[in-house]
């Protein structure tokens, strides 16, 4: 049953009613002593509000209460929201109906004050019998084994111990994933009970008493009746009980996340002997977080699909009764998918299909959703149901919010808070941002699984997040009829009316918003997803949703916004990300907008005036191309759109306006987001002047930049919350693009201006554009909290003196006349410099590093050169470790380099475009573990033992070294090597033995060595763990040579453009775990061997330009597995074998250039027609046919 959710309205009646205008008209309409009443008792009411919205499931009385409380709340919102938006002369036609609506709200509330309700009452029966005890059936756990062995491991481990403190171990996961059973068989495993003193088991629940703790664990101990109830007493008796012992405490169920409880626990965390713990089971991350003992927190995630199979087939049957019912099995199956790896749904769909035995029965269930059916009501979605109770009110109606997304769909944690703050669900505090309370909302969300983390960045931060299929079932299973998804695969509603949130989902064959939604003329918010092909929206649709407060068109091809987008007076969420629009109406400039999204609209070539959208706080025009400029030199209106002239009288008008006696950009401006400024002319930087912008900001086009004061006025230096700034000079073909007049100006009265100070290493700049280009980005130094840097373009000779300590990652590109590098060696947080395009640069010096600094770049760990075509010399520091932390370097397109300093702590290492010389400066290096050696034409040997003297090398990859005739014979040695590439390397002709020692390797790629005639003799008798094998274009092959007995892991095979092979190798049949075989133009191949019908569980057979096949044996058919079947360019295969009805797996096959096979594969009219008939989608034609045979022929079966 949906949940009534009122507190977020109240909050907007509340906001009218404080509004001047509304006070004003109260006065005149003798409304003032009502007004009043509810600005009292509304805070009143939201107080009971949580009783009243926990108790609606068993109490019908108050849930009528709140349906009509509700109806009236929502009346009463949509009027106070045409007066506080509406013309002034219609706010006398709306007074009665605002009399009327207010006294039925103040009368409907006074109602639910006679319900004895009660502030912070919480429904306890969702607890009645959940108390846990220790005992466990192991035989009835499945896929628990290895978090098992973790948290065993950490128990007995000395790392998870602390002198004198018990340590703490957390199992954290949402409700029914297992936490419980989990701690159970820790607690009961053999190891545990002999590695301990004392266990005890206490069950805590939302009811986090220290007094019963304690007394549980004196009880536990003394298996008596503990009768003591003086708190120190009972501490007094925990210490003597528990003192000089190594003890396991397992707390069960904690929900308590206020510190000063936690706190109350410190007794149990003291006094035992190293080695002693305390496991905790909880919902929620924030109480590890909370924990001062050393903590370990292990997240919980769900059982893999087999082990819920497992689990449902306990519960469904009794044991050997599967077998009477092989049509059940399949549906079965599916409906374990629904159990998104949770083992109690999968407990309770097992049980409810205990005595269901009929395929309409099975067939129900699978497809109905889980909250509608009543096994699942009373657990799986029982047990969340304690999670959303436990939820304060702001955060339940926040995660009902989230009902209107699909399924799988990905939440982008910014848009989700934006999303929030445009519906007013965020609630305001004094002093603090909204956008970081809606990150609290969110992290508290997180830490009670509510949402799971799905993608993250190369650097670990997490971009992406969803809702698991289970949380989402139950998320709508409380969500009211004002949510709802319009899609053509789910119900649709029975009542537009009531819609206030709604989503459509359609495909690109549907265009419209489907015209039922019209009815809902409240509509607060609509999302649009997965886009559609209409290029424009009505023209009544703006005036049909006039209450809108989210619009979001995300790749919706719209190419234009009528100017009637006025009439959603209220918006305050627009995205048109994604969209072709070429131009935005003015009047948007006129709308409350907090959040415009514009990313990726590359045609996109004018923005709506900034100066005027006090409200904006967060603008995202990443990806707008088209963008000449912010703010233009003047804005004209055609037919409601933003214009611009580029006159040079209208331009100095407009900068004296806009900087002069107007005070154009006086007042306060909310806009805190906007990732790209393109700089158009002195306005621009005036406005970037005055916003306080957080986050990411990339400044283009500095080139249009005309004065250095213009550049001082962008006020980079006061921007404390930028943490990623680029700054981007033309394109990378040198031009300078700047004005004439404007040069010759800076000239002449450079002698007026600040000279900034020269490093004595700098060359003095002579030329009047370096020096200008210098003088601005001297005057865009940014705050010294940024934490990452890009300069591209730049034409300067020398750099600027910045003071910004805290970066933690610079780019310098295409400055290509800085012909020194800007000293960086004392940035002690960097961890990732990439300097490319430098072509200026012909040697790195010790100022590089910093004078008298010992230890330069301590914390650097990747370091990028690409493209510095005159660098020869690189010279380390005077003295000291030099790059102490360094893992990752990346050399590229420094052909001249000849000379570095030795560098002994790389792990990744990247040679490409280079010399021999530099490759044999590394032939000391140990530290390996992947190298990439590319393009390194004139490497003829290796030095040393390199780079076979890299024990922990994972991944080798030699490419494009031509001269290169043999690899180390050393390369054995390599005993950790993953991976290992060999390409385009012409002069290779052999492969050392030793490589069948190579008993780690995973993956072996050879291409392109037409030296190569043979592999080694025996080579793979050591490969034992290799799964994947690919052999492309090696000319003079003539045989693999290789024995395969002993690939028992290869799992894919590839052997394409080898002229010379005849045969396969002998051993094939041993290859018991090969998936993919694919066979790609080898003329001279005669036969498939025999002994391939032996590959039971091969997936994918790809057979291509290989003339010399003339038949495919019978034996195919006991390719019991095979799903995909493509072959082509066999002219002399004339037949399909009979035993293509035997390959029922098969999903996909495809007969291209075979003539023979053509005719007889035709449609029904084939004779071998009949004999793939069964498989759904296939292919049967010329390689560009445009209408295959697979579309029409899946209906044929």
């Amino acid at each position: 049953m949906a949940d009534i959710v009122l507190s977020p309205i109240f909050q907007v009646i509340l906001d009218k009613l404080a509004t001047p205008v509304l006070k004003k008209f109260g006065n005149m309409w003798d409304l003032k002593e009502n007004i009043q009443k509810l600005q009292r008792t509304l805070p009143m009411v939201q107080v009971l509000l949580e009783d009243a919205e926990n108790q609606q499931a068993t109490d019908t009385t108050v849930r009528i209460w709140l349906s009509k409380l509700k109806d009236v709340a929502c009346d009463a919102e949509d009027l106070l929201m045409d007066f506080t938006i509406g013309d002034p002369r219609v706010y006398t036609r709306h007074a009665s109906e605002v009399t009327k609506i207010l006294k039925v709200l103040e009368t409907t509330i006074d109602e639910g004050f006679r319900l004895n309700l009660r502030e912070g009452s919480m429904v306890h029966r969702e607890w009645d019998g959940r108390e846990t005890s220790s005992f466990v059936v192991e035989s009835e756990v499945y896929g628990r084994e290895e978090d098992k062995e973790n948290i065993v491991e950490l128990l007995l481990s000395c790392k998870a111990t602390q002198v004198g403190k018990a340590s703490s171990i957390s199992i954290v996961g949402m409700g029914g994933i297992g936490k419980t059973t989990l701690a159970q068989l820790v607690y009961r495993d053999e190891r545990a009970t002999q590695h301990f003193d004392v266990k005890v088991w206490v069950f805590v629940s939302n009811q986090f008493d220290v007094k019963n703790i304690m007394v549980a664990v004196i009880e536990s101990v003394t298996k008596e009746k503990c009768h003591i109830l003086n708190m120190d007493a009972l501490h007094s008796a925990v210490w003597s009980l528990l003192h000089k012992k190594r003890y396991l405490i397992v707390l069960d169920d904690v929900w308590i996340e206020k510190q000063d409880d936690l706190d109350k626990l410190k007794p149990l965390f003291r006094g035992g002997i190293d080695g002693t713990k305390i496991l905790i089971t909880t919902r929620s991350r924030k109480v590890a977080f909370m924990l001062e003992s050393p903590s370990f927190s292990r997240h919980l995630n769900g059982l893999s699909e087999d082990a819920c199979w497992s689990l449902f087939m306990q519960r469904a049957f009794q044991q050997g009764e599967e077998e009477l019912h092989p049509a059940l099995l399949p549906i079965g199956q599916q409906i374990v998918r629904k159990c998104g790896g949770l083992p109690l749904a999968a407990k309770a769909l097992g049980s409810l299909m205990r005595f269901k035995r009929e395929v309409r029965e099975w067939l129900f269930v699978r497809d109905s959703e889980l909250w509608n059916l009543d096994e699942c009501e009373s657990g799986i979605l029982s047990a969340l149901r304690l999670s959303y109770f436990h939820l304060p009110p702001h955060l339940k109606r926040c995660l009902v919010f989230c009902s209107i997304f699909p399924r799988h769909y990905e939440i982008k944690k910014d848009k989700l808070i934006r999303l929030w703050m445009a519906e007013g669900l965020v609630q305001s505090s004094s002093g603090k941002p909204p956008e970081d309370i809606g990150n609290d909302y969110f992290n508290n969300l997180l830490w009670m699984s509510f949402f799971i983390e799905t993608k993250r960045c190369d650097n670990g931060v997490i971009i992406g997040h969803k809702m698991h299929d289970v949380i989402y079932d139950f998320v709508q299973s409380v969500a009211g009829l004002e949510y709802t998804i319009l899609d053509c695969h789910l119900l649709t509603p029975r009542c537009f009316r009531q819609i206030r949130h709604s989503s459509v989902v359609c495909n690109f064959k549907s265009s419209v918003i489907p015209k039922e939604l019209c009815d809902a003329k409240h509509l607060r918010t609509l999302l649009l997803f997965s886009g559609g092909t209409f290029e424009e929206l009505p023209h009544e649709f703006y005036s049909n949703f006039k209450y809108l407060l989210v619009l979001d068109l995300c790749g919706s091809n719209l190419v234009d916004i009528d100017a009637s987008i006025g009439h959603v007076s209220c918006l305050r969420f627009l995205d048109l990300s994604y969209t072709p629009i070429k131009r935005l109406p003015h009047v948007i400039e006129d709308l409350p907008l907090q959040t415009l999204n514009l990313f990726n609209c590359y045609d996109l070539v004018a923005l709506p005036n900034l100066a005027k959208m006090r409200n904006l706080r967060h603008l995202n025009n990443n990806g707008c191309e088209a963008l000449t400029g912010m703010l233009y030199s003047l804005q004209t209106r055609d037919q409601g759109m933003a214009v611009h002239t580029t006159s040079v009288d209208e331009f100095r008008q407009m900068v004296e306006m806009l900087t002069g006696q107007y005070g154009y950009f006086g007042g306060q401006y909310e806009l805190q987001t906007l990732p790209l400024f393109v700089t158009g002319g002195p306005v621009d930087f005036n406005f970037l002047g005055k916003l306080n912008l957080q986050g990411s900001l990339k400044i283009t086009h500095l080139e249009n930049v005309r004065s250095v004061e213009e550049a001082r006025n962008a006020g980079l230096r006061s921007k404390e919350g930028i943490e990623s700034l680029g700054l981007y000079w033309g394109h990378d073909d040198g031009s300078f693009n700047i004005n004439v007049n404007v040069m010759e100006e800076y000239v002449m009265n450079r002698s007026k201006r600040t000279r900034p100070s020269q490093s004595s290493r700098a060359p003095q700049s002579t030329d009047p554009g370096t020096l200008f280009e210098e003088e601005i980005l001297e005057n865009l130094q940014p705050h010294q909290n940024l934490r990452r840097l890009l300069i591209k373009g730049y034409r300067g000779i020398r750099f600027p003196h910045w003071s910004i300590p805290y970066l933690v990652s610079i780019d310098l590109i295409d400055c290509r006349k800085s012909e020194h590098l800007p000293t960086l060696g004392n940035l002690r947080f960097l961890n990732r410099l990439s300097l490319q395009s430098m072509h200026g640069v012909r040697c790195i010096g010790r100022e590089f590093y910093g004078e008298g600094n010992e230890k330069p770049f301590p914390a650097l760990k990747g370091l990028v050169l690409i493209d510095l075509p005159n660098l020869e010399d690189w010279f380390g520091p005077d003295g000291g470790e030099v790059f102490p932390s360094l893992s990752k370097l990346l050399v590229n397109k420094c052909p001249k380099l000849s000379m570095m300093p030795q560098i002994l702590s790389i792990q990744h290492l990247k040679l490409h475009d280079c010399n021999a010389t530099l490759v044999h400066l590394f032939r000391d290096l140990t530290s390996l573990r992947s190298l990439v050696i590319e393009k390194v034409s004139d490497l003829s040997y290796f030095s040393g033992a390199f780079p076979a003297n890299n024990p922990l090398l994972k991944s080798l990859a030699i490419k494009s070294c031509p001269r290169l005739p043999s690899l180390p014979q050393e390369l054995g040695n390599l005993t950790a090597l993953k991976s290992l590439t060999v390409r385009w390397c012409e002069e290779l002709s052999s492969l050392p033995l030793s490589m069948q020692s190579l008993n780690a390797l995973e993956s072996l790629e050879i291409g392109d060595c037409h030296g190569l005639m043979s592999l080694p003799e025996g080579g793979t008798s050591g490969l034992s763990n290799l799964r994947s094998l690919s052999i492309e274009n090696c000319n003079n092959l003539t045989s693999l040579s290789m024995d395969f007995q002993y690939l028992t892991c290869l799992e894919s095979l590839t052997i394409m453009y080898c002229p010379g092979i005849i045969m396969l190798p002998q051993g094939v049949e041993n290859l018991s775990a090969l998936r993919s075989l694919t066979l790609l133009s080898c003329p001279q191949l005669m036969c498939l061997p025999g002994e391939l019908q032996n590959l039971r569980v091969l997936h994918s057979l790809e057979i291509r330009s290989c003339p010399g096949l003339e038949v495919l044996p019978e034996w195919i058919g006991n390719f019991v597995s095979l799903r995909s079947l493509a072959i082509s360019d066999l002219p002399n295969i004339r037949l399909l074998p009979e035993c293509m009805k035997c390959l029922t797996a098969l999903q996909h096959l495809s007969i291209q250039d075979c003539p023979q096979l053509l005719e007889r594969c035709q449609e029904q009219s084939g004779e071998d027609w009949p004999k793939i008939a069964h498989i759904p989608y296939k292919h049967i034609g010329a390689p560009d046919q445009a209408n295959p045979s697979g579309a029409g022929s899946s209906s044929s079966n």
